[in-house]
């Protein structure tokens, strides 16, 4: 295979830093068992793999606006659409920043707490666990949800730890995590951001807006780690390359740049 033709195919083909790598074990074996002395990788550069921005949304009433429009009635027919449990749905993922593979694997229990205390317990990547607090709207949203389910699906024992707490409003089944995004796909229409959210980010835009908005409000970024449920303070650090005011005031509120701007210097070399 010519080096262009390589090339093409990393381009096509999803990451280039991955396609790289991947090519340039296969001529090393190739080598090693003699099929070959040479390889057309040698002379491709590696992709650099530098920090990928966080894809948020930038809207400040975000929240309302996608609220109220998940709990309004869609507008025409709409056989998948429950603004009850729409509503919850949304609200978990704007108010934890769970990821849409752990949205999906809820169950009514995983709801814990009493009252001021109340907590989301999550089941994330690498059967690792964790929580994450829990508003009191959020909590009511869930509850006006499940009273609908009740008459809907009486059947369902909501008391079981293994119940799915979000179901398909006909089925009845736990929802699927394309059905999830079906649901997003028409509510940021409906809500006049969808021109805002980045394509392949239904879902995950939101929890890049949550870690987003919790170090705009002062959160520190081992908070952020561990409400995101990440395994490296790494991972969590590339929302701060998005905000590089936030490192700025960091390093003026130390007590050495209060001293700089208490202390300023006079003059100045000609």
């Amino acid at each position: 295979m010519m080096p262009y033709r390589v090339s093409l195919w990393m381009t096509r083909h999803g990451s280039e830093a991955l396609a790289h790598s991947t090519w340039t074990r296969f001529y090393k074996f190739c080598r090693s068992e003699g099929i070959t002395t040479e390889s057309p990788i040698d002379e491709i550069e590696k992709a650099k793999t530098g920090t990928t921005r966080p894809r948020s949304i930038e809207t400040p009433d975000l929240t309302v606006r996608l609220l109220e429009t998940a709990a309004a009635p869609p507008p025409g027919k709409s056989s998948t659409r429950w603004p009850t449990r729409d509503a919850a749905i949304i609200t978990v993922l704007m108010s934890t920043g769970i990821r849409l593979s752990e949205l999906v694997d809820l169950n009514c229990q995983s709801v814990t707490g009493v009252p001021g205390a109340f907590q989301l317990d999550i089941s994330g990547k690498g059967a690792k666990y964790w929580a994450i607090p829990a508003m009191e709207g959020l909590v009511d949203r869930i509850n006006r949800y499940q009273v609908e389910r009740k008459d809907r699906f009486p059947k369902h024992r909501l008391n079981r730890r293994t119940t799915p707490l979000f179901v398909h409003p006909h089925t009845g089944r736990r929802v699927t995590t394309r059905q999830v995004q079906y649901l997003l796909d028409r509510i940021y229409p409906e809500a006049g951001i969808r021109a805002q959210v980045p394509d392949g980010a239904l879902v995950h835009a939101l929890r890049h807006t949550f870690a987003m908005d919790l170090l705009d409000h002062g959160a520190s970024i081992v908070e952020v780690q561990a409400l995101l449920g990440h395994e490296s303070v790494a991972t969590t650090r590339r929302y701060l390359t998005a905000r590089p005011h936030e490192l700025r005031d960091a390093v003026a509120a130390t007590s050495t740049g209060a001293a700089l701007r208490n202390n300023p210097v006079e003059g100045g070399d000609d």
